[in-house]
């Protein structure tokens, strides 16, 4: 038993210890990558591990005992039988070590067997999450670097086509009387959709009328920022569906809505109804098609989508549920642009080609 005891300890610890710990070890120290086995190969080792249970059990009483002499054949095999039954008792103890230790074995490369498989998934997993993160992470840094560039691309675009600040500024000033009127009435703030470069903020900042902003455009709402202004970046709906039922004065939009498809340009002019308080304003200013001028250098903006009449969109808002609709046209072309005479042919002809660059329609809550 004393044998037995020796076989079955190494180190005061058991077979199955032992190994798991040289097996952890030899992992641990040089770092084995354990690489994914095939389907086939894994099935290999798992018929051979059944056949090796199969072989683990010594049973000295079960060991066939036969002789092939064809005299004496049955007198030995007697012999043999009646030998082994009296000796069984000393090797049986062997056998039963022997196979401990086979069982023991075994259980070892069963698990071991199994850590593979789960390796192999885990892998496997791992390699497919790694590809779609590295997809995810490339297509992320691809849109940042396009909208990066479109961003900077529309400020430079607006600097050279839409014309300075201060131009701007002048031109929607005509507006601020409306917005006083609104605001005197309801005292609430004012959302300026598509704020762009701040112009119509700071007007209103002049009059110490609360408003805030909102642009996609991430180079115009810094811009907005380091003037101390008000400016979110996030999507026309997404802001004006965010705002409170009947908490707003006014909410404006300037060269706007040519940027959206009629479904969006339904929901944020519903959507307004429904934010601004009785006696609120809504403004939405944009490119004047009525104009062949204006028209002529619609696309100049890559981002238009299409132009929308006057008419048009004076009805969408009355469709809505806005009262006392007005258009307002502005932007006058200069006269050294309009053709000369005093024949009303050609005064119309001045109205068609080179009058009213845009308008807006305004459009009160009652």
């Amino acid at each position: 038993m004393r044998l037995l005891r020796e076989v079955k300890l190494l180190d005061g610890q058991p077979i199955e210890e032992a190994i798991k710990k040289d097996v952890e070890e030899i992992f641990n120290s040089k770092k084995i990558l354990c690489k994914p086995l095939s389907i086939n190969l894994s099935h290999e080792i798992r018929q051979d591990l059944d056949y090796l249970s199969y072989l683990a059990n010594l049973n000295a009483g079960k060991a066939p005992v036969i002789s092939h002499r064809p005299v004496f054949g049955k007198l030995i095999t007697y012999v043999k039988k009646f030998i082994a039954k009296a000796t069984f008792w000393i090797y049986q103890p062997l056998f039963e070590q022997i196979s401990n230790f086979n069982y023991t074995v075994i259980n070892i490369l069963n698990k071991l067997t199994a850590y593979l498989d789960m390796n192999d998934k885990d892998q496997l997993h791992a390699g497919h999450i790694f590809e779609e993160k590295s997809e995810v992470v490339n297509d992320k840094s691809v849109d940042n670097f396009e909208r990066a560039s479109i961003g900077w691309f529309y400020h430079a675009f607006e600097q050279k086509f839409r014309g300075s600040e201060e131009l701007i500024k002048n031109r929607q000033s005509i507006y601020i009387d409306y917005i006083r009127k609104a605001f005197k009435f309801t005292g609430g703030k004012v959302l300026d959709i598509g704020s762009g470069r701040g112009e119509f903020l700071e007007l209103l900042r002049d009059e110490g009328i609360p408003a805030i902003g909102v642009d996609l455009n991430e180079v115009m709402v810094r811009q907005c920022r380091d003037k101390g202004l008000i400016v979110e970046q996030r999507d026309a709906y997404d802001s004006i569906a965010a705002q409170d039922d009947q908490s707003l004065a006014a909410v404006t939009a300037f060269q706007v809505i040519e940027h959206l498809n009629p479904g969006e340009m339904w929901k944020i002019i519903s959507t307004a109804l429904v934010k601004l308080r009785p006696g609120g304003l809504i403004i939405l200013e944009t490119v004047n098609p009525e104009c062949l001028f204006a028209l002529s250098n619609f696309y100049l903006d890559l981002t238009h989508r299409k132009p929308i009449p006057p008419s048009t969109l004076k009805f969408l808002l009355e469709f809505v549920g806005f009262k006392n609709v007005e258009v307002r046209f502005s932007s006058l072309l200069p006269e050294k642009y309009r053709l000369k005479g005093n024949d009303s042919n050609i005064k119309k002809l001045n109205e068609i080609l080179f009058g009213w660059r845009d308008y807006a329609v305004l459009g009160w809550r009652r």
